[in-house]
């Protein structure tokens, strides 16, 4: 008997090896491999991160303090709103190309910057560079971005037309506007006019 009960005892070792084998193989497939692919998917979008941010780097002439004000920012931002890092980071550049300067002003720019991307028809990069072209015209104050971003978005809202045909009509109509004396308000309303 005591022969009989170590054959079974045997047996059910065998068992509980193959079930505690089978179960480390799954635990390797749906639980090991799955946070590796995560651990390289966060040292990827970091990779990516840092290259999108020496695209800031080229644009912004800032010390590293500030660079790393402006990077945390973006950061912040992409943790806040529907937009990757990188993409955040495309916006402030081509706003260091704009001239658009300081911590604040470019922070500013790039956040309203975004909100219209994510909120019109307009795509952020798009909304940056014509606005900041209308702006350096019509010489608006860079502190003033949240403001004339808002009055885009209302006019777009209130009127038979699109924000991006408001702001497409603005960057035609801003030089001769600015020459004619034309205030931005004058010169939004116009644009929103013509392309209704």
């Amino acid at each position: 008997t005591l022969q009989s009960d170590s054959a079974g005892l045997g047996t059910k070792l065998e068992t509980v090896g193959a079930i505690a084998s089978d179960t480390g193989k799954k635990m390797t497939t749906s639980l090991t491999v799955p946070i590796v692919g995560l651990g390289a998917a966060a040292v990827k979008s970091a990779a990516d991160f840092e290259t999108a941010f020496t695209g800031v780097r080229k644009t912004v002439d800032e010390t590293e303090e500030n660079y790393k004000r402006l990077s945390d920012g973006i950061l912040e931002m992409s943790e806040r709103m529907p937009t990757a890092a990188t993409e955040i980071a495309g916006v402030m550049e081509v706003a260091g190309q704009l001239g658009i300067r300081g911590v604040e002003n470019l922070l500013n720019f790039t956040e309203t910057m975004v909100m219209l991307g994510d909120t019109t028809n307009l795509t952020a990069e798009d909304a940056a560079t014509s606005l900041a072209r209308v702006m350096n015209i019509m010489g608006t104050a860079e502190s003033d971005i949240g403001r004339f971003g808002s009055t885009v978005v209302a006019l777009g809202n209130n009127f038979a037309t699109t924000e991006a045909e408001i702001v497409m009509m603005s960057n035609r109509l801003a030089a001769g506007a600015k020459l004619a004396g034309f205030t931005e308000a004058e010169m939004m309303a116009l644009a929103t006019a013509m392309s209704s």
